[in-house]
């Protein structure tokens, strides 16, 4: 083939899948998405997970052997998540710590994410113009994905949707043609999107439902050119599953199987209602603070009520109409895992779980407005629905923008999270951890107070408290702090390695040395811990011991500059 030959083979592609009719739509979209998230690009890291994935993180610091097979082999952060990681390494190297980069990468991959999902919604419809339009704007500048974009430890969101959607654009190409190598395309892009977030182990399923709006007929062969997809995600989601039973169950898990329902229920229903009206958006939204004995709010009680409804009208749209099954299912299908039958982590609902999941309801909105442009018996109803979708744009826009600037730092988010909700002792916490960390002992111990008046059984305020009586050696508030703090989270290694500093301090060595070793049993990757009893079996002389322990931390963390001073000084009273 000539080289003239392969231009015109490209141009044709390109004609065929971004013909001219969407380039103007698409390149306005992506420059009102710039627009609405470009108070992002200023914003600071905050002490939300960033210390965990960039600022605190040695395994992005350079793609050193020892980095990436930590990255490779080792959850960070409490998932499984590589190529999210390496993502952030090319971050570091290029810019180190300056957030602009970081937060720069997150926002060209929302652009290209919305691009993506303007393709998939266009050529998923045959080429219907506004369904394409509107799915789109309505992705790239809702209030709801501010949080997986503006927030650099969200980076996972973005570039796993990269890769779904791209994927299941790919897909589209092998319906459309049945050439295998598209498939394989698709299986590549699926295996890139799980390596990015666990979330896309519903990918396969996903695929499922293109078939069905697409009508393909329901023959082995639709089911057997899954088999690979859904390997992958039994893979990866058992991978999951292992770290995240031992590491990320909330502390309020005691919930009971009828609550936990509600929950799901009220998720469901929260998602859809943020949709249309995207106000009072938080950082954090707390499970309610009634124990697991008292009945819930009614709001919990009654939200089943909708979703029976909803599930209805996806099943009377079988019959119906297909478009309205498939957006409901997309929707469910892609937020099912995050509605909290499992307490994961310490929040009932969040914004980011929306990022993908939100596009199956856009298409609904999508089709339904260009089916009333195009049929003339819903003549009247065109500049009503054109009116609506103008406004909602407008609104999605200002609030979109506005909630960028929240992000801006740890203040302006956790103030933002009080301001919605004075009740939120999520937010209390984090924004104590801010002033904790800024030596602000005063505004801190403040924070924390208020957030055990609000939830008494959340455990990481206690722990904070007693990092502040520590540090001021006030060791008689230090210790019932930590242990109260165990009492609660019995089940967390950091806990036990702080009273064991405790213990230490006030000489009682034996508590000090049972609580590191308890540390160690419940997280064997805790290196302070072992660096922490080896101090002590260097003081008593036990050097053996305490050069193995030393030995220990440095083998997880080679980069922790105490266990290799010790160790040093270790070796040279050894004579070595």
């Amino acid at each position: 083939m000539t080289r003239r030959q392969d231009t015109t083979k490209e141009l044709n592609w390109l004609n065929k899948w971004i013909p001219n009719e969407i380039r103007l739509p698409i390149l306005v979209i992506l420059v009102i998405t710039g627009i609405v998230f470009f108070p992002a690009l200023s914003n600071s890291f905050t002490n939300w997970d960033d210390g965990l994935y960039v600022t605190q993180n040695p395994y992005i610091q350079g793609f050193s052997i020892e980095n990436l097979k930590t990255i490779f082999t080792e959850p960070i952060a409490n998932n499984y998540h590589p190529l999210t990681m390496i993502s952030l390494t090319f971050n570091y190297i290029f810019g180190k710590l300056n957030p602009s980069g970081y937060h720069s990468t997150n926002l060209f991959l929302h652009l290209a994410n919305t691009f993506f999902v303007f393709l998939f919604a266009y050529h998923l419809t045959d080429k219907r113009l506004w369904v394409g339009i509107i799915t789109a704007l309505f992705f790239g500048i809702h209030p709801m994905h501010v949080e997986s974009v503006a927030w650099v430890s969200e980076r996972k969101d973005v570039l796993y949707t990269f890769f779904f959607v791209s994927g299941l654009l790919s897909y589209l190409a092998y319906l459309k043609n049945e050439k295998t190598k598209y498939l394989g395309v698709t299986l590549i892009l699926c295996l890139l999107s799980l390596l990015s977030k666990p979330a896309a182990v519903v990918f396969p399923i996903v695929l499922l439902l293109v078939d069905y709006y697409k009508n393909r007929e329901w023959s082995g062969k639709v089911f057997l050119e899954k088999i690979p997809f859904f390997a992958l995600s039994i893979v990866f989601g058992v991978i999951t599953l292992n770290i995240q039973s031992s590491t990320a169950i909330g502390e309020f898990s005691q919930f009971s199987f009828i609550q936990r329902i509600s929950f799901a229920c009220y998720g469901i229903v929260a998602y859809l209602t943020k949709l249309v009206l995207p106000l009072n958006l938080s950082a954090l939204y707390p499970y309610p603070v009634q124990s697991a004995a008292e009945s819930l709010p009614a709001i919990y009680m009654v939200t089943p009520i909708f979703v029976l409804g909803i599930i209805g009208a996806a099943i009377w749209g079988i019959r119906k109409h297909k478009w309205l099954t498939f957006g409901l299912l997309f929707f469910l299908v892609n937020i099912a895992l995050v509605l909290q039958f499992v307490t994961v982590g310490n929040a009932i609902i969040a914004d980011r779980y929306t990022y993908l999941s939100y596009v199956g309801i856009f298409l609904i909105i999508g089709i339904g407005v260009d089916t009333i442009l195009q049929k003339p018996n819903f003549k009247k109803w065109r500049i009503p629905a054109l009116g609506i979708i103008g406004a909602l744009s407008i609104m999605y826009s200002a609030l979109s923008f506005q909630r960028c600037a929240v992000w801006k730092n740890s203040i302006t988010l956790w103030t933002d999270a009080i301001k919605k909700d004075n009740q939120n002792f999520l937010a209390f916490t984090k924004r104590g951890e801010h002033y904790y960390n800024n030596k602000d002992a005063k505004k801190a111990l403040d924070n924390f107070d208020k957030a055990i008046a609000i939830q008494p059984n959340y455990a990481l305020p206690y722990t904070y408290k007693g990092f502040i009586f520590l540090s001021t050696k006030n060791y008689d508030k230090a210790l019932p702090s930590y242990t109260k703090a165990i009492e609660l989270s019995p089940n967390n290694a950091d806990f036990y390695n702080q009273r064991g500093r405790c213990y230490y301090e006030t000489n009682e060595w034996a508590k000090a040395i049972e609580d590191y070793k308890q540390a160690i049993t419940l997280n064997p990757n805790a290196y302070k811990a072992y660096n922490n009893r080896a101090i002590i079996y260097h003081r008593n002389q036990e050097y053996e011991k305490a050069l193995a322990d030393y030995d220990a931390a440095l083998k997880i963390n080679p980069n922790y500059p105490s266990a290799t001073q010790n160790r040093a000084t270790l070796l040279n009273e050894m004579g070595n």
